[in-house]
């Protein structure tokens, strides 16, 4: 999707950017169209299996979380699984560079003997899946990994610069999970979904903020852009802070009706 923070640099006025984050959702739209089925055949998955926890990985699943949540209490009520964010950054740079993970003790007091589900945005190289195995392998964790679309364009090495483990090892590691079931992609051929601002609302992996908060930050949606407010020319007779106040307001907007557009696209009444 088209770039919010280089499309905002461009002196504009509301009107425009309004037609932007409208364009932002009708493109929303269509790619939630493209993977309702691959939506409901995980609410499926999830209802049938029982995991104990549902762990959204990075930024990029973590808007699938909350109309998750609301789905499954739905059709699940008590049953509903724990929902959980995850960011597996670190883990993944340890996989890259040494083909094993360094674990803190205390995930073996929390997840152990668990039944997790990860879900992933999109499947690429394969590292976010063998690092969630990995990970799963020291804990004795039973999981399964989903990869929620398939980059078209996928990679080819593990990194550009610096000491991998061999990339032909990595492969037949991945592979070997295919084959004995630990892996689901669904085959939508997108490399990124939505907009890069519908994940930055989702909680910073920081010390301030827990990364396994489902919900949405609070803080103001200006945080990520602020120098660029230097660069608009404003409407006439609109104020810097009104222009941000709406700004913030459209933003909002377009997360709170993607939100209800995943929601209709797991429970399959999404249409064109």
């Amino acid at each position: 999707m088209e770039n919010f923070e280089k499309d905002i640099l461009n002196p504009n006025e509301l009107d425009r950017l309004r037609d932007f984050w409208k364009g932002q959702l009708q493109e929303t739209k269509v790619q939630l169209i493209e993977i309702s089925q691959s939506l409901q055949e995980l609410a499926q998955e999830i209802q049938n299996e029982h995991p104990d926890i549902v762990m959204f990985l990075d930024k990029g699943a973590r808007p699938f979380a909350i109309p998750y949540k609301r789905f499954l209490e739905d059709t699940m009520g008590d049953a509903s699984p724990e929902l959980l964010f995850f960011n597996d950054g670190k883990y993944k740079g340890q996989y890259v560079h040494e083909g094993k993970v360094d674990l803190p003790e205390e995930y073996s007091d929390v997840y152990s003997k668990k039944k997790i589900f990860f879900i992933d945005e999109t499947f690429s190289g394969g590292t976010g899946l063998a690092t969630i195995a990995r990970m799963c392998e020291l804990l004795g964790v039973e999981y399964h990994y989903y990869a929620l679309t398939k980059d078209p364009e996928p990679a080819h090495q593990l990194i550009d610069v610096g000491e991998s483990i061999d990339f032909t090892e990595h492969q037949d590691y991945v592979k070997s999970l295919f084959s004995d079931g630990k892996a689901t992609v669904y085959e939508n051929p997108i490399a990124h979904l939505f907009t890069s601002q519908m994940a930055k609302m989702y909680v910073k992996d920081d010390e301030n903020q827990q990364t396994t908060s489902v919900h949405v930050r609070e803080s103001d949606m200006n945080d990520s852009i602020p120098s660029a407010d230097k660069y608009i020319t404003l409407p006439e007779g609109v104020t810097l802070l009104e222009f941000q106040q709406e700004r913030s307001t459209l933003m909002r907007s377009y997360i709170l009706q993607t939100r209800e557009l995943i929601l209709e696209a797991i429970k399959g009444e999404l249409k064109d």
